[in-house]
């Protein structure tokens, strides 16, 4: 299993490096996908708040 997890560790290496030499270039999202992921952060902060106030 470590042996795994050093290659999974060694492919994003990889890739980071080709980013930050501009070799790879990871596109921007548009507007209705950071919508989406705001209203989900949103929605489960709230439920992670509301946990907190409830007794166990």
């Amino acid at each position: 299993m470590p042996g795994i997890v050093a290659e999974i560790g060694s492919v994003v290496g990889q890739r980071m490096h080709m980013k930050n030499i501009g070799l790879i270039h990871d596109p921007e999202m548009d507007e209705t996908p950071r919508k989406l992921i705001a209203e989900k952060r949103t929605a489960c902060e709230a439920l992670g708040a509301k946990k907190k106030l409830m007794p166990a």
